[in-house]
């Protein structure tokens, strides 16, 4: 088994301290940004969250034009009650990728999580108009528009979350807060990359990037972050 395998296997096990001691023996020899934000991924699991946004700046340093790095490192933030510059990374990731409908979602829900409810709205009416097919997003904007009583477009907005995840799955969702999908977000369909030589030029796949999956890439992951955030933080 490769080095690269075994931490593979190690995170698939959610050992996660293991995993990282392996990491940091592999960067000795050099970093890249796969490397840097998979670190950050295993010192999240590990609550040092902290920790985990210095290693995607230091990634963020090496692949500028990945906006995946700033929503990963904006979610660490998030963790960390960090609104400032947990917002500054959802714009600049939104920035980068413009037509990107998760870009909204997921600023969406961070919004809503630090009480900028019209903000948010406006995150997740874009997140649709990109990608209509969203059920999660209806749901979750129906949500938002029940809580400043607007009933009936809430109604409205739930049984289209319905009906769209009725044919995709059987099953309704409405009424449920969520941020979590059966497939991963569009965004999270690419495969994790790995930075080249050149500092500006585009990442490429390597084994380790192909192999280890952000936590932050999928609605399921996102979901699980907001839940422990939450615990943390009852009074947010």
């Amino acid at each position: 088994m490769t080095n690269s395998e075994q931490i593979t296997q190690l995170i698939q096990q959610e050992k996660y301290q293991e995993a990282l001691r392996l990491l940091q023996q592999k960067a000795q020899s050099g970093s890249d940004a796969v490397l840097l934000s998979t670190m950050a991924h295993c010192n999240y699991r590990l609550g040092n969250f902290k920790q985990s946004a210095d290693e995607l700046t230091e990634a963020i340093a090496l692949a500028p034009d990945q906006a995946q790095l700033y929503s990963d490192r904006g979610i660490s933030y998030f963790m960390l009650g960090d609104r400032e510059n947990s917002f500054r990374d959802f714009n600049k990731a939104q920035e980068l990728e413009p037509q990107n409908p998760y870009r909204y979602s997921s600023r969406a829900y961070v919004k809503d999580a630090f009480r900028d409810t019209k903000g948010a709205i406006a995150d997740y009416q874009k997140a649709l108009e990109l990608d209509p097919e969203d059920a999660i997003s209806y749901n979750n904007l129906g949500l938002l528009l029940e809580k400043v009583g607007y009933q009936k477009e809430a109604r409205q907005h739930f049984e289209k979350a319905d009906e769209i995840e009725g044919r995709k799955t059987g099953n309704n969702i409405s009424g449920k807060q969520t941020a979590k999908q059966d497939k991963p977000a569009k965004a999270a369909e690419k495969k994790p990359t790995v930075v080249s030589p050149t500092p500006k030029s585009k990442m490429t796949a390597s084994h380790l990037g192909n192999t280890i999956k952000s936590i932050f890439t999928t609605r399921k992951g996102f979901q699980e972050f907001l839940q422990f955030w939450l615990g943390k933080h009852p009074d947010r």
